[in-house]
């Protein structure tokens, strides 16, 4: 391991140190360090647009092939899931940077995306699964690859449609509900 890192009772904390100074903490528990420790990698963190968000990867060198140098990234939860290709690896709580194996899951891709943080970007009732059209607020979500919506609340009345969006969340996606 070339990174430093802290053992505890219940988890390894694998210092990451960025080139601008800042320093980035990972958890793994204790019995994976010990399946990565001897690889003698060192483990960096690489920002993903798609999710907003840090990962912790590894970049391996292969060889030269056909003249020129090929590497292949390796992902500490997907390393620590011993995930095979297609795999998804969902992180429970949102952390990218928590890889204990209590945080991850192996997963579907529509699983996956259900389980989100936060709403949409343009989002503008404040509330996941809300939006306004006229003069409703519609509560809507992706049920069997179908947008349903689900029911309909007056302009007054953000904070049921909120509530019962998040309820309906619970029933149709289960664990997957995300915050």
């Amino acid at each position: 391991m070339k990174n430093k890192y802290n053992i505890d009772k219940e988890k390894v904390i694998i210092y990451i140190y960025r080139r601008n100074g800042e320093i980035f903490e990972t958890y793994v528990d204790v019995k994976d360090f010990e399946k990565i420790k001897d690889m003698n990698l060192s483990w960096n963190t690489k920002f993903f647009r798609g999710v907003n968000n840090y990962y912790v990867v590894s970049t391996q060198y292969l060889g030269m092939i056909n003249n020129k140098p090929k590497y292949k990234s390796l992902l500490l939860h997907r390393l620590i899931m011993d995930a095979k290709k297609g795999d998804i690896v969902d992180h429970k709580n949102h952390n990218t940077l928590d890889n204990r194996k209590s945080n991850l899951r192996i997963t579907k891709q529509n699983q996956n995306t259900k389980n989100r943080k936060s709403k949409n970007i343009n989002n503008t009732s404040g509330y996941r699964n809300v939006s306004k059209v006229g003069k409703w607020w519609h509560v809507q979500l992706q049920i069997n690859g179908k947008n349903i919506i689900l029911k309909k609340f007056p302009l007054d009345k953000l904070n049921e449609a909120g509530k019962y969006a998040e309820l309906m969340r619970t029933k149709y996606y289960g664990k997957f509900a995300g915050n």
